[in-house]
C-alpha cells in the first residue's frame, strides 16, 4: 500500500473517529449531563427552599415567643389595673400593708368615682377609679413603709393626699405615735 493511500485510511479513519464520539457525546453523555444540571438545579432549589422554612419557622417562633410576653404583658396588666371595680381587693390589699407595717387603721371609707372617657375609643376602655380615705395611728417610720408598699404594690393606687396630726398624750397610745388621714385613688378598667 503506498503512503498516499495510508494517509487516505488513516484520515478516513480519524473522520470516522471523530464523528463516532460525536455520537456517543451527543447520544449518551450530553443527556447525563442535562440530567445531572437538573438535579443540581433541584437541589439547590430544595436548600433554598429548606432555609426558607427554617428562616420562617424561627420567625413563627419569636412571633410566638413575642405573643406568650404579650399575655404575659396583659395578666400583668389586669392585675395592676383590674378589669372591673373590685373595692374589696382594694380594701384587703390596704389591710395587709397596714398589718405588715404595724398601722392601726381607726377608720376606712370607700366612693367610686365617675368614669373618665378614653382618649382612644375602641383601643383603650374608660378608666374607673375608686377613691379610698383611711385614718390610721402608726409611727412615722412604720407610715413611711406603708407608704413605700403602696407604691410597689400590684394594684395601682395613687396618693392624693396625706394630712398628719399629732396625738393627744393619752396614757393608752404609745408616745411617737402619730394620726395619718390618707386619701388613695384605685383605677380599675370600666365598659
Amino acid at each position: 500500500m503506498k503512503a498516499s493511500s495510508k494517509r487516505i485510511i488513516s484520515i478516513f479513519a480519524s473522520i470516522l473517529l471523530l464523528v463516532g464520539l460525536l455520537f456517543f457525546y451527543s447520544t449518551f453523555i450530553r443527556p447525563e449531563y442535562d440530567d445531572v444540571i437538573a438535579v443540581r438545579a433541584r437541589i439547590a432549589s430544595q436548600k433554598a427552599l429548606i432555609a426558607d422554612y427554617e428562616t420562617d419557622l424561627v420567625r413563627i417562633e419569636q412571633l410566638t415567643t413575642d405573643y406568650q410576653n404579650l399575655a404575659q404583658v396583659q395578666t400583668s396588666l389586669t392585675a395592676i389595673v383590674p378589669p372591673a371595680e373590685s373595692t374589696a381587693t382594694a380594701v384587703a390589699q390596704l389591710g395587709g400593708l397596714a398589718e405588715a407595717h404595724s398601722i392601726t387603721i381607726r377608720a376606712l371609707s370607700a366612693q367610686v368615682m365617675a368614669f373618665r372617657p378614653s382618649r382612644q375609643p375602641g383601643l383603650v376602655k374608660n378608666l374607673g377609679s375608686v377613691r379610698l380615705t383611711l385614718r390610721a395611728q402608726a409611727t412615722y417610720e412604720n407610715f413611711k413603709n406603708f407608704i413605700r408598699g403602696i407604691e410597689t404594690n400590684m394594684n395601682l393606687m395613687d396618693v392624693q393626699s396625706v394630712k398628719i396630726e399629732t396625738l393627744p398624750a393619752l396614757r393608752a397610745i404609745p408616745t411617737g405615735f402619730l394620726d395619718y388621714t390618707v386619701v388613695l385613688v384605685t383605677h380599675y378598667e370600666g365598659e
